[in-house]
């Protein structure tokens, strides 16, 4: 068996093993047991992985010869490109055809049909300018004696809030969120009050903190669920995407959730119990439960499926984007950097007028 350790995606690609694994399970618990050891190659390792699921498609069978060819193609384009247009330019995205984009550092991967560009993406800030055109100004905000800015959501309503730092938050119904207008250097802290779907922009180097009741979450760029409210007896973090640490505001030690595990806090006696919850259990916001896969899905089913997991109005010229079609592989992105790279796709822009989406876009052939 190979050392792994400095593979990058490339080396991925081109590893019998790894393939071996992608397409037929091989090896399984070799592989699961590695990915969990080994954090800082887990970016890599999921982004070679949806590569060769995506050059797969949706054929059952592919012979290996095959994968290989595809793979040849698409790393001998992306170093004659870099090599005669951008020599000096260091990247961290690779891969190109001309059906094939690629973006590492959000550790997603989006297919468009008569596609033949690519982007590239040096820093998380790069990148939130990347995919965000407009300011961002949430409706029916205020703000409280501290200085923060304060959301609220009635009974039965559900409201995004999109946070500076491009980090988006789904309050639900009878839901309180307050956040500073800039978040510092060191870290982004909120404070909810209710119960609310979170996915947090990634940032290593500044840790992202919820307060909620007794309850502390601090996370670096996931997705998951908070329930904090008043009149209940327990606090919860329920995790989709990622990792999220759980501790009480005055303790130190911290409970590690992982990806479809809960935490519920106890707030009489403090106590924090960790377990596994299945598919759909306890998990009642249809977003903790919608996958963002689409494979060749027209452009407007993909933008209604936004609309009705986030709530948002997306306006769009249905007859310029009716022959646009999109394949793509979404995780935990905050719902502008969804946007951002879904109009990538179809050479579309977007702005954010009001409480609206607005999607300009040239058309498909």
């Amino acid at each position: 068996m190979r050392d792994y350790n400095n593979f990058n995606v490339e080396d991925y690609l081109e590893d019998s093993d790894f393939r071996d694994w992608v397409y037929k399970g091989h090896q399984d618990t070799f592989w699961q047991e590695w990915f969990l050891k080994h954090p800082n190659g887990q970016e890599n390792m999921l982004m070679a992985k949806k590569i060769l699921l995506s050059i797969r498609g949706d054929l059952v069978d592919i012979k290996d010869v095959e994968i290989s060819h595809k793979i040849e193609e698409i790393l001998k384009d992306v170093r004659e490109i870099e090599a005669s247009k951008w020599p000096n330019r260091k990247t961290v995205f690779t891969a190109f055809s001309r059906n094939f984009v690629r973006i590492g550092a959000a550790a997603l991967l989006i297919l468009a049909l008569g596609l033949g560009w690519i982007v590239f993406k040096n820093t998380a800030e790069n990148d939130r300018n990347l995919v965000h055109s407009g300011s961002v100004k949430n409706s029916n905000q205020s703000t409280d004696l501290a200085g923060l800015i304060k959301v609220s959501s009635q009974t039965h309503e559900e409201k995004l809030v999109n946070l500076p730092d491009g980090s988006s938050v789904l309050l639900m119904g009878a839901s309180e969120l307050r956040y500073p207008a800039s978040f510092t250097p060191e870290k982004r802290e909120v404070y909810l009050s209710g119960e609310a779907f979170f996915e947090v922009h990634k940032n290593s180097k500044q840790p992202f903190y919820v307060y909620a009741n007794e309850l502390v979450a601090r996370v670096l760029g996931t997705s998951f669920v908070v329930r904090a409210r008043g009149a209940d007896d327990k606090v919860s973090v329920r995790v989709k995407t990622g990792k999220v640490s759980v501790s009480h505001a005055k303790a130190s030690e911290e409970t590690l959730v992982r990806a479809n595990q809960q935490a519920i806090m106890s707030r009489e006696n403090l106590q924090i119990v960790k377990n596994d919850i299945s598919k759909g259990q306890h998990k009642t916001i249809p977003i903790e439960v919608q996958e963002f896969n689409f494979s060749r899905v027209p452009a407007g089913q993909v933008f209604e499926t936004m609309e009705k997991m986030y709530g948002i109005a997306i306006e769009y010229d249905k007859t310029l984007l009716q022959n646009c079609t999109i394949t793509a592989f979404l995780s935990d992105e905050p719902l502008m950097e969804k946007l951002g790279i879904l109009c990538q796709a179809i050479d579309a822009t977007y702005e954010m007028d009001g409480s609206r989406f607005v999607i300009s876009a040239k058309g498909c052939q």
